[in-house]
């Protein structure tokens, strides 16, 4: 195998790891997760939970589908570092978030590495 084939594979495995986190995230907020519930309770924005699990799934179908995945890649930087920042005023994990962050990051930059450049 030449390291362009695993380059591809590498980015097919993690894009499908962070399709199933961030698909994961948004039905969590539709069965309506105690977890999910309860923070989302905590940070005051439970009347949104509908919306924000829409919002992933659609930012996510953008970034996967790859003549949209430039506009997916800028909602999900942004949803997710929002939700970094209301983790962070509200002192809570910021694992979730940054995990996904760093992983959309990555991806992209494999994927679309003139995207960062000058």
């Amino acid at each position: 195998m030449d390291n362009m084939n695993i380059t591809q594979i590498s980015v097919w495995l993690l894009t499908g790891v962070t399709a199933l986190l961030i698909a994961g995230s948004a039905f969590a907020k539709f069965s309506n997760s105690q977890k999910v519930v309860d923070s989302l309770t905590k940070t005051n924005v439970l009347d949104y939970i509908k919306l924000l699990g829409i919002a992933e799934l659609v930012f996510l179908a953008l970034f996967l589908y790859p003549r949209t995945s430039n506009i997916g890649f800028v909602l999900l930087a942004c949803y997710f570092s929002g939700a970094l920042a209301v983790e962070i005023s509200h002192r809570a994990s910021l694992v979730g978030p940054l995990v996904i962050l760093g992983l959309v990051f990555l991806i992209t930059i494999l994927r679309s590495p003139a995207l960062f450049l000058p």
